[in-house]
């Protein structure tokens, strides 16, 4: 029996639930104008979800075990990549 941290399914959903939470960050962190950086803030979070999200993928046809390492470190990075984007808006 496989365990949920070998699970794909569950891989894929954590590291899809911390791009939400980057993109929710980096929504929330955008200053008011029309400019290159407001795409990028917009849409930097979600293209890296996805190559994350394919990194994952394509572990998993090398190998069937410890993926979930991917998924942890993905997600951190996330988060971080997150929390940074916002806390840089409140203290600039």
């Amino acid at each position: 029996m496989k365990s949920a941290k070998d699970n794909p399914y569950y891989n894929i959903f954590i590291i899809f639930i911390c791009g939400v939470i980057c993109w929710i960050a980096s929504i929330n962190s955008i200053k008011i104008g029309n400019g290159v950086d407001t795409l990028t803030y917009i849409y930097f979070p979600l293209i890296i979800t996805l190559i994350l999200i394919t990194i994952y993928l394509i572990s998993r046809l090398f190998t069937k075990q410890k993926n979930w390492v991917i998924t942890i470190i993905g997600g951190l990075f996330l988060l971080f990549l997150g929390a940074k984007t916002y806390y840089d808006f409140i203290y600039n």
